[in-house]
Parts: structure tokens; C-alpha cells; sequence
């Protein structure tokens, strides 16, 4: 991306993953009634709002010793410690910064709503404290209670509404226009909205299990014929819902890992293997992550290096090219791609062309 975005300090991507991981080592269990699940729900949340309400305690009534500088004067007991920190941790990188804009880069005042380095030294050399005015509102909000203060019927429509109009004046392409005419269309006309209602679950408990056609099945009672004719046996079922591991994942059980060892071992006393060699399909630990039916079209696998060019890396090894320098091959092709044929890519991708090229600055 060209820039850093705003984002406070949260760069997690799986926040309800996260909070699903949580609640599930509170509750131990993926069975249980109603009133046990809404009392274990309502201690986590009782239990995080306490935590949440100390931290703010501790930033109002707690003045540490790397903060009694007279840099920070305005600034203790009205911002958080975590801010705090994080400003300065800014000032020791502006010893190398000093007040030179190009240099600093501003990524702490894009991403947090802080004052970056070289605003920080200008605080410095002019013997002034950090003004309450340049930390965002979300740092200084140090209560759990709306602020009463705060004037709420001051807002204009009337001047949003023109902000509005002004900006998407400003737009160059299409796309933007469009992305803003929906999301207003979605504001004064609800029902409009793109969102679509999740399909209701069959079974909510556990897992669906695959039959011997890959496809789900729901229910766990399954005919098997006995000693004395057919009878109908109830087969417990893997209602676990945790997913089944990926193939770096995987652990070999001690069976298997000598087993693999063994076939290793034979392999290099045939011809010497890299780690961007290719496998038969026997070989690989996690055969039986793919589906069955899958598994008669898989000729070779090829464990590429997990450098950050795993994908450049993907596509030389298809197309035959040593597994060395191949994939540097593969992304020059893709970068002259890039901007030799820039009005077609740029038709195709849109206004995610802008974002694209920017891998050429890798080169």
C-alpha cells in the first residue's frame, strides 16, 4: 500500500476469531444449555470490563517515572499510559529524525492520531509540553460514562451534507463515485443495502460429517450389517469444531515420522533433494488433508522456501524454472506486465491497479 492506515493501534484481522477463541477456553465445552452458556458469557464480559476500567484508573491516578519530564506535563492524567508510550518510544527514534518531515516518515501520526517525530522535536527545541490538542480523542477517553459535556445537537446537517458533496466532487474515478452513492443509498434507504441474511443451520452442534462422495450429511445414525443380519447402530460421530490442521501444521505421530524419515533417508541415496524439490504424492505428511476424490489428479507437490516470495516461487515452479532464481523470473515478467500494458490493467483492476503497482518498488 502507498501509505499506512488509520487504525489506533488495532492491526488484528480476526477479531471475532479472536473473541471465539476466548469465549470458547472460558466455556470448555462446545455442549451445554442456555443458562450455563449466558452465565460463563456474562463473567468473560464482566471480567473484561472490569480490566478495561482499571487500565483507565491507573492512566488517571498513576504517574510514572519515565513521564515526569515537562515534555509530558499536559498530558499526564488526561491520556492513556499506552499513548504515552507509544509517544515515547517517538521521541528516542527523533534523536535520528531531529524536525526534517521526510525523514520522519508520520506513520504515528497516520496510524494513531499522535505526534510523530519530528513534531515531538519541535516541542523539544522549543522547551513547550505536547499540547492536549494534537492526541486523538480516542486516547483521552479515560471513562466508561458518556461525557455530558459534550454538545450533541451542535451538528449541521446541512454542513455534513456539503462536505459530502465537496468531496465526491474531488473523486477521478468511477469507482469511488460509486462505492459513495452506495454507501449513502444505504444510509436513506436501508433495504437497499447489499448484505444478504446468513442461510439458517440445519445443525448447529459440532461438525457435518462427508460421506464417501465428499459431500455433507447431517444426522449420526448409519446402518451396518452384524453377526445376526442388518441392525441399526448409532456410530458416535467427530462433533468437534475445531478445524483440521494445515500441512505445516501437522504433526506425524511417531509411526509415521519414522516411516517418512525412512522414505527421506531412501530418496537422498538416490539423487540430493533442496527443500524446492518435488515430492510424490506418498511422501508428503498431510496426504490426508486432501479429498479423496482429489487425490488421483496430484502427480508431484513442491515445498517451496517460506521467504516472502513463497507465491513468486509457486508460479516458477509450474512453469518448470529453477528453483533458485526462477522465481525472480517470474516477478520481473510480472512487473514489465505491469507497465507495458498499463491501460489494460488499469481497465481490468480499476482502482486497485494503484495499489498492485506498487510491487514494482520491491525491485
Amino acid at each position: 500500500m502507498d501509505k499506512p492506515l488509520f487504525h489506533l493501534g488495532e492491526t488484528t484481522t480476526q477479531r471475532v476469531e479472536s473473541a471465539h477463541s476466548t469465549l470458547k477456553q472460558h466455556l470448555g465445552t462446545c455442549t451445554a444449555n442456555f443458562e450455563a452458556l449466558w452465565s460463563v458469557i456474562h463473567g468473560t464480559l464482566d471480567i473484561q470490563h472490569n480490566r478495561i476500567k482499571s487500565s483507565f484508573e491507573v492512566s488517571l491516578n498513576v504517574v510514572q517515572h519515565g513521564y515526569m519530564d515537562g515534555l509530558y506535563r499536559r498530558l499526564r492524567g488526561y491520556v492513556s499510559l499506552k499513548a504515552l508510550k507509544l509517544i515515547r518510544n517517538e521521541v528516542e527514534r527523533g534523536v535520528n529524525v531531529g524536525t526534517d518531515r521526510s525523514l520522519c516518515g508520520c506513520d504515528l501520526r497516520t496510524t494513531c492520531g499522535l505526534p510523530c517525530a519530528h513534531e515531538l522535536n519541535v516541542h523539544i527545541l522549543a522547551g513547550s509540553p505536547i499540547p492536549l490538542e494534537d492526541i486523538h480523542v480516542y486516547w483521552k477517553k479515560l471513562s466508561m460514562v458518556p461525557d455530558a459535556s459534550v454538545n450533541r445537537t451542535a451538528y449541521n446537517l446541512n454542513d455534513e451534507l456539503q462536505r459530502v458533496v465537496s468531496k465526491f466532487e474531488t473523486f477521478v474515478d468511477e469507482d469511488s463515485r460509486v462505492r459513495t452513492i452506495q454507501q449513502l443509498r444505504e444510509i436513506s434507504c436501508p433495504s437497499s443495502t447489499s448484505c444478504i441474511a446468513p442461510q439458517a443451520k440445519v445443525k448447529t452442534r459440532g461438525r457435518p460429517i462427508l460421506d464417501s462422495f465428499g459431500n455433507y450429511v447431517i444426522g449420526s445414525k448409519k446402518m451396518k450389517k452384524g453377526k445376526r443380519g442388518m441392525k441399526r447402530k448409532a456410530e458416535e460421530d467427530d462433533t468437534s469444531t475445531t478445524r483440521d490442521p494445515n500441512g505445516f501444521e501437522y504433526v506425524l505421530t511417531p509411526a509415521e515420522a519414522a516411516s517418512a524419515r525412512r522414505k527421506v533417508k531412501q530418496v537422498r541415496n538416490k539423487v540430493h533433494r533442496t527443500r524446492g524439490a518435488s515430492m510424490g504424492v506418498s511422501e508428503i505428511g498431510f496426504i490426508h488433508t486432501i479429498q479423496p476424490d482429489w487425490i488421483q489428479h496430484v502427480e508431484t507437490t513442491v515445498n517451496v522456501d517460506s521467504d516472502g516470495n513463497c507465491g513468486f516461487r509457486c508460479v516458477a515452479a509450474s512453469l518448470g524454472f529453477s528453483d533458485i532464481d526462477g522465481w525472480k523470473r517470474v516477478r520481473t515478467a510480472m512487473v514489465n506486465e505491469l507497465q507495458e500494458n498499463q491501460e489494460f490493467w488499469k481497465d481490468l483492476l480499476g482502482s486497485y491497479f494503484d495499489q498492485i503497482k506498487g510491487v514494482s518498488a520491491i525491485l
